[in-house]
C-alpha cells in the first residue's frame, strides 16, 4: 500500500515569511501479522483457553519512494542534500502491538551501515559548512543502538503519523498520550493526546490535540488539532490531518500535516 504525505509549514518573523512544502510517497508493505498470547492455560481446570483480550504483533517495511521538496529562498540552495536525507531511512522494518505499543525498529544494523554510505556520499559531494557538520553529527546519534526508538518514528515530519498510539480494535473514550516532535527543525518536544471519538460502518475515528511538554517551555501553543481515520481491526491509518499553530523566541510558525493511503 503506499502512502502520500504532505507536510507544509509557514513561519513569520517580523515582516519576514518563509514558506516550505514538503511531499513524501511512501511504499508500506505489511511483513506479518502475527497473534501474541492467542492461548492461556487454566490450572485450576488444567484446560487451554482463546484468550479474548489477546492482540496482533504487525511488522512493516517502508520504502521511500519519491521525495519532492518546494523550500524557501534561504534553505533552497541545500533542496538536493535535504531531499537526500529523507532516504536515510529507506527499507525501515518496525514492528508495533495491537495496542499501538511497543514501536520497535527491526534492521538497525542495516540502516547504520546504510546512512554510514549516505552520509559518505554527502560529505564527497563537496556540501560543506559548519551547520552541516553539527546536523550530520546529530543524525549519528539517531542511529546509536542503544536508542530503543529512532527520533523518526515520532516525529510528524518523517514516520509519526504512521504510528500513533491506537489500538487496533474500538475502545469508547480511550485516551492515549506520546511524546512528539512537529519535525527536526524546532528543537522542541510535544505531548500529543489521541482520543477515540467515533465508530461508524467500521471505521474509527480519534481527535488528536497536544500540549507543551515542559513546565519552563515558552513556546505559546495557538493551535493543536487534528483527527486519524483507520478501519477496525488494523494498526496503520488510512488519514491522518494535524493543524498546528505556535509562537517560539518571537517566531510564529504552522504546520499542516496531511497522510494519505492512496
Amino acid at each position: 500500500m503506499n502512502y502520500h504525505l504532505k507536510a507544509e509549514s509557514i513561519s513569520t518573523y517580523k515582516k519576514n515569511t518563509e514558506r516550505n512544502v514538503f511531499e513524501i510517497i511512501y511504499r508500506v508493505n505489511e511483513l506479518n501479522r502475527e497473534l501474541q498470547n492467542s492461548v492461556i492455560y487454566d490450572k485450576d481446570l488444567k484446560m487451554y483457553f482463546e484468550n479474548s483480550k489477546s492482540l496482533h504483533i504487525y511488522s512493516y517495511e517502508i520504502d521511500v519512494q519519491f521525495v519532492k521538496l518546494d523550500l524557501c529562498r534561504r534553505l533552497s540552495k541545500g533542496t538536493e542534500l535535504h531531499r537526500k536525507l529523507f532516504y536515510r531511512y529507506d527499507w525501515l522494518k518496525v514492528s508495533q502491538t495491537g495496542d499501538g505499543s511497543n514501536l520497535t525498529v527491526l534492521n538497525k544494523n542495516e540502516l547504520n551501515e546504510r546512512w554510514k554510505k549516505l552520509r559518505k556520499y554527502i560529505t564527497d559531494s563537496g556540501y560543506r559548512g559548519n551547520s552541516l557538520t553539527e546536523y550530520l553529527e546529530k543524525i549519528d546519534k539517531e542511529f546509536d543502538k542503544n536508542i530503543a526508538v529512532y527520533p523518526s518514528l515520532n516525529q510528524y515530519l518523517y514516520f509519526g503519523l504512521f504510528f500513533p498510539p491506537i489500538h487496533e480494535n474500538y475502545i469508547e473514550n480511550r485516551n492515549t498520550k506520546r511524546i512528539v516532535e512537529f519535525s527536526p527543525f524546532e528543537n522542541e518536544k510535544f505531548e500529543e493526546s489521541v482520543k477515540s471519538k467515533s465508530l461508524t460502518d467500521g471505521v474509527i475515528k480519534y481527535e488528536v490535540t497536544g500540549n507543551t511538554l515542559p513546565a519552563e517551555s515558552k513556546t505559546d501553543i495557538k493551535e493543536y488539532t487534528g483527527e486519524i481515520t483507520k478501519p477496525i481491526g488494523e494498526i496503520l491509518p488510512t488519514r491522518v490531518n494535524i493543524n498546528t499553530s505556535i509562537e517560539m523566541n518571537n517566531i510564529s510558525s504552522q504546520w499542516n500535516f496531511q497522510l494519505t493511503r492512496v
